[in-house]
């Protein structure tokens, strides 16, 4: 268990850091129905991380899930799946490796909603300043992240040979 843990844990950092999920909490706390956009969203988010895991974790309907999904995060996610899948773990154990993946790939957009829900004064703008500088270096973010998954799938296909 701890090995396929740790070996999703570079994809649960891939789906986490993803900025355009990150930008839309903090648009959505910044909006006029802060509250409930926000919650929606987060609950939308997890619940898709969820799915996309637990499918895949099963070899599942991959037609019905590519229509309007981010594409690196479904990619991390049916990673993620297969990996779980491919452990031979039992159905506890594909649970709870699937919980964990979900929990940490959700854990920067729930960490905004959460935040905004205890601190919405404070928040605002810190929050404001995130999304700025998001906005601006997506990219670089994006580079970074996609060579470090490059980087871990190329040193497991090393590993394998």
């Amino acid at each position: 268990m701890g090995s396929v843990i740790g070996g999703l844990l570079p994809l649960t950092v891939g789906v986490a850091i993803s900025p355009v999920p990150i930008i839309a909490a903090i648009l959505m706390i910044l909006s006029k129905n802060a509250g409930g956009a926000a919650k929606g969203f987060a609950a939308g988010w997890v619940g898709g991380i969820v799915v996309v895991t637990g499918v895949m974790t099963k070899a599942l309907g991959l037609g019905a899930l590519l229509s309007g999904v981010n594409p690196k995060n479904l990619l991390l996610c049916v990673s993620a799946g297969v990996a779980i899948g491919a452990a031979g773990l039992s159905a506890g154990g594909e649970l709870v490796a699937i919980v964990v993946f979900t929990l940490l790939a959700s854990a920067t957009v729930l960490a905004v909603v959460l935040g905004y829900m205890l601190a919405a004064d404070r928040l605002g703008p810190t929050l404001d300043s995130l999304r700025e500088w998001l906005q601006l270096n997506n990219h670089a973010v994006m580079a970074v992240v996609l060579l470090i998954m490059g980087a871990v799938v190329f040193g497991k296909g090393l590993g394998g040979l």
